[in-house]
């Protein structure tokens, strides 16, 4: 039984009268037969109360049904109880669809509807399904996927009736059309198409939402339209994992002012009742796979879910916490350890805020500490992180086989940190928050001092602030800690006098921040409450680590310097041999650096930087406690006095005492030098290939040990299993292997893009090598250069190995003679070396012998033709790759021979023996050819030698009496010559009588010819 397509009008929400919009309908359904109308969002978003009113009573109607769906406000009061209780039916042909619904129409259509707007600060755990909430929250997730998960059958399982059912309802689970409010977060990704740009509105990737990415994942519709941001944008068909395509278009408002499209029409069959092909252009769907968004844990296996794999990441901390599986287990969306700003093996770790280093912990300053170094008891402020080495989210996720030596490695730094402050009549407070979600999870605590005037005041303190905050603190909180379930958040604070207040982080609101807020309190210090008020340049803040780390060297039982460098600056960077410490370090540099010679003062700008290492060499003095003194600099190709200048900065920066590496390798890279001085310029072109060889080796290995999002797979890849291109953006190497093979195989070398949403810069011919071999390199040059020979109307191909090639240089063909000419129809293959006339495509004639006639005759009728019909663009075509003087010259040499040819033909008679013509001049029609055959002039026939008149005198043959036909007779009676009667016929140019030629042109043509020859 053949099913019937439905016609479908889309339209964006309305920004005029519902009046306008029903007339619009009506006119648009009188022309084209639709069915039905959608509303990509709220119908009543821009409507008034008098509108409003008219559609519920009635008097205003569409001509055909209209569905709608939530947007970014509730609905209208006074359709509140039309909702209620009409079941969406808001008017005749009016209906709301839920803001997490599916539909199937008469027609058999399955229509499905996500509206609203997706805001993390709305989700809750247990959060109420409200349909009338313009809050997309995890229940509106979890109720629209229970119409596609057969895992999520919410049937009584004890009735097979039912049970049966729910499987045929998921039989076709797939939608035909989805409306939503909000753009799925990555469905710009994959995309050429450009992208709206409006001053109105952010960047088009900042406009999705992963909810709604969820939904179209779990749906998988045909069609999906969305008209909240009120821009048109109509995105390529992709194709989801299971083989169907789906198409995404964003809808401007109806009558709105900026000229966006906001209608779209179409005709669809339901699903399951049409073979469906792949669309062209299509690209591979840039949302989630299937598998991840129904990704679960193994306890949950056979339980409901409707979490997404990308919405989880985005929604409530504490139901992520819910669903941590065992102990010690690394989640999805934790960050990794080469992104952690504590993690020492980040580069971007802020070195010159750490105070010491231990084994299993190290001690730094926060950026933007609490205490006010200024005004402080502690020298350097005293504020300081105590974090252990391993990543790990919190103290209590330590494994078994570390715990014990970070947790007494950090008691001991505790006590150190206590005698020290103790020093300047202060005593420690420390605090740590747990955190089992976000990204920024490296377990750590924070140790305050606090004068010891006031610390015995600060337990009330809390306890008031935890009242007033909502934050309850535990009765028992050793044994909450003891209890401390797994996956549990929590916030601790230690006092000096060993009492501990804990407060477990339930689903409720919890500001973060509530530690700091609560000691800014005490200390009278609100300004300070927010760590990024208090931030400082970082030359101040080395001067604030330098304070504290020389008041705190007496107290800690960490490394020694030389292992601090290390553990700041990378292994080798400090070693210690026969009483000398040597520093070794590379430099960056911001803007380049520039290379001048001193003989002739020539100077180069390098776009470097790194430059190779430096060295620096100390000498102990051998003493007891020995101090290291600076001995010797070795810098990169640097002249003595690059190296004074160097020496200087140390020696006037540094102290004596145990910060004397530390406080030198600040030097070295806070006073990177702007140039380098050589002695001439063979040193100076050495120079700068070393340079530039050590920037590509060393970007090389950061990017390396460096991560990134691949914007094909959207999965986050190491470095070294990667490329990074030279627009700065970076994608996996089988990713790219796969993309680049895929263009090459279809032959799109226009798609060999950057594949990041935001670049469009070609992949460069290194880059391809690299990662897809000889062969794809090989091919991919092929297709570029046959591109361009394709796209270049002067290239010819080789006749006889068909390779492309190309017109010499102009600067390769001088003079404006005959010969010059010639010499420009020389063309030599690169494949094979065959020497060929560019034009005749024969081997090659020389400059002066023209080429056969035959094998010119289709491009001077085509040059002529492009004459008699004022063609410029077909005629400077021609003359661009021919050349317009070679042309004319043709074109004028063909028209003269066919003149020739013509008057011949007509003029003369072809014996019948040897076809050689004879012209009469005079006398009878009796023709002897020089081959011995008597023929009739008029006919052509054969005559009898001996006897050839009986042929003019036989009664009824077109000869008869026609022995002297051809001469004319004046007024008088009298004989004369006949004209020439062929004259003023116009000649044919050799192939059909359309193509005739008009006599005034042919002339034009000649006279430019003759005056070129002249």
């Amino acid at each position: 039984m053949s099913v019937e397509s439905t016609k479908v009008l889309v339209i964006g929400p309305p920004s005029t009268s519902i009046h306008a919009l029903f007339d619009k309908i009506a006119a648009l359904t009188s022309k084209h037969n639709f069915n039905l109308t959608l509303v990509a969002g709220d119908l009543f978003e821009s409507a008034n109360d008098d509108e409003i009113d008219a559609v519920i009573n009635g008097s205003l109607n569409p001509p055909i049904d209209v569905y709608y769906t939530l947007g970014r406000q509730p609905p209208h009061a006074s359709l509140l109880d039309k909702l209620d209780n009409g079941g969406g039916a808001i008017a005749q042909r009016v209906f709301m669809l839920a803001k997490s619904s599916v539909l199937t129409t008469r027609s058999g259509l399955r229509i499905g509807a996500f509206g609203g707007v997706h805001d993390t600060s709305t989700l809750v755990e247990g959060d109420q399904h409200d349909n009338n909430s313009p809050a997309i929250t995890q229940t509106t997730l979890n109720s629209f996927t229970e119409f596609f998960d057969p895992r999520r059958n919410t049937s009584d399982s004890s009735s097979l009736a039912a049970a049966r059912a729910h499987a045929k309802s998921l039989s076709n689970a797939n939608l035909d059309i989805l409306l939503t409010h909000s753009w799925p977060s990555s469905i710009t990704l994959l995309s050429n198409k450009p992208l709206p740009n409006l001053a109105a509105h952010p960047p088009a990737h900042s406009w999705g939402s992963s909810a709604v990415t969820s939904a179209v994942s779990y749906s998988t519709p045909k069609y999906v339209f969305s008209g909240g941001q009120r821009v048109f944008w109509e995105r390529e068909p992709f194709v989801s994992p299971n083989g169907l395509s789906t198409r995404f278009i964003s809808l401007g408002q109806f009558g709105n002012t900026q000229k966006q499209r906001s209608f779209y029409a179409f005709s669809i069959t339901p699903r399951g009742h049409s073979k469906e092909d792949v669309p062209p252009a299509s690209t591979s769907s840039p949302l989630p796979a299937l598998t991840q968004v129904q990704k679960r844990s193994a306890e949950e296996e056979g339980k409901e879910s409707g979490n997404s794999y990308i919405f989880a990441q985005q929604a409530s901390a504490y139901d992520e916490a819910s669903k941590r599986g065992k102990k010690n287990k690394r989640h999805q969306g934790e960050i990794s350890q080469d992104e952690c700003w504590f993690c020492l093996s980040n580069p971007r770790v802020t070195k010159h805020l750490i105070v010491s280093i231990g084994e299993e912990c190290y001690i730094t300053l926060p950026k933007g500490q609490l205490i006010d170094p200024a005004t402080s008891a502690v020298p350097g402020g005293g504020h300081v992180l105590i974090i252990p080495i391993s990543h790990y989210p919190n103290l209590f996720s330590l494994p078994a086989d570390i715990a014990q030596r970070v947790q007494s490695e950090l008691l001991d730094w505790r006590d150190a940190l206590a005698r020290c402050y103790a020093k300047y009549n202060s005593s420690l407070v420390s605090y740590e928050l747990g955190r089992y979600w976000s990204r920024g999870g490296h377990a750590h605590i924070q140790a305050v001092p606090i004068p010891n005037e006031i610390i015995s005041a600060l337990g009330a303190h809390l306890t008031n602030e935890g009242v007033a905050q909502g934050v309850e603190w535990e009765s028992d909180p050793q044994k909450a800690l003891d209890e401390l379930e797994d996956g549990q958040s929590y916030l601790r604070v230690d006092l000096p006098n060993g009492g501990k207040f804990v407060h477990l982080i339930r689903p409720a609101p919890f500001n973060q921040q509530f530690a700091r807020l609560a000691l800014a309190s005490f200390l009278d210090i609100p300004q300070r409450a927010d760590w990024r008020n208090c931030t400082l340049p970082d030359e101040q803040e080395t001067d604030i680590a330098n304070d504290f780390r020389n008041a705190f060297k007496h107290f800690e039982g960490g490394k020694k310097e030389i292992e601090i460098v290390n553990a700041i600056y990378g292994e080798g960077s400090a070693t210690k041999d026969n009483g000398n410490i040597r520093l070794r370090t590379s430099i960056s540099v911001d803007s380049g650096i520039t290379l001048r010679t001193r003989l002739d003062n020539q100077s180069v700008k390098l776009n470097v930087g790194q430059l190779p290492p430096t060295s620096v060499t100390f000498t102990l003095d051998g003493s007891s406690s020995p101090t290291p003194m600076l001995s010797h600099i070795e810098a990169v190709a640097g002249t003595a006095g690059n190296k004074a200048e160097l020496e200087r900065l140390i020696r006037e920066e540094s102290e004596e005492g145990e910060g004397e590496l530390l406080r030198t390798m600040h030097v070295l890279h806070a006073y990177p030098p702007a140039s380098i001085q050589v002695e001439d310029t063979h040193a100076l072109a050495t120079l700068a290939a070393t340079l530039r060889a050590y920037n590509r080796t060393h970007a090389a290995t950061v990017f390396a040990e460096s991560s990134y999002d691949c914007p094909i797979c959207l999965r986050r890849r190491k470095g070294v299993h990667g490329a990074e291109m030279p627009c700065g953006c970076a994608v996996c190497a089988a990713c790219l292997r796969d993309m680049t093979e895929l263009h090459v195989r279809e032959g799109s070398l226009d798609s060999l893009i950057c594949p990041s949403p935001t670049c469009t810069l070609p992949i460069p011919d290194a880059t391809i090598l690299e990662v897809s071999g000889e062969s794809v390199h090989q091919r991919v040059v092929y297709l570029r250069q046959k591109k361009a020979a394709e796209d270049d109307p002067r290239t010819v191909y080789c006749p006889l190995c068909h390779t492309p090639v190309a017109r010499p240089p102009e600067n390769a063909l001088v003079g404006d003679s005959e010969s010059d000419e010639g010499a420009q129809r020389l063309r030599v293959c690169p494949q094979c070396s065959f020497a060929f006339c560019c034009y005749c495509r024969r081997t090659y004639h020389g400059p002066v012998a023209a080429c056969p006639v035959s094998t010119t005759l289709h491009y001077v009728r085509a040059y002529a033709h492009a004459l008699e019909q004022s063609n410029s663009r077909d005629q400077l075509a021609l003359e661009s790759r021919y050349g317009r003087k070679y042309l004319q010259r043709l074109l004028a040499d063909f028209l003269e021979s066919e003149a020739s040819r013509r008057t011949i033909e007509n003029t003369a008679q072809a014996c019948p023996h040897c076809a050689v013509r004879t012209e009469k001049s005079s006398g009878c029609n009796h023709m002897s050819c020089r081959c011995g055959t008597h023929f009739c002039f008029l006919c052509g026939g054969r005559l009898v030698p001996s006897n050839p008149y009986p042929h003019f005198n036989t009664p009824g043959t077109y000869c008869f009496q026609k022995l002297f036909d051809g001469l004319l007779q004046n007024q008088d009676g009298a004989q004369v010559e006949q004209d020439n009667p062929y004259n003023d016929i116009a000649y044919h140019n050799g192939f059909d009588d359309d193509d005739v030629l008009g006599l005034d042109l042919q002339l034009a043509i000649m006279q430019i010819a003759h005056e070129h020859m002249q």
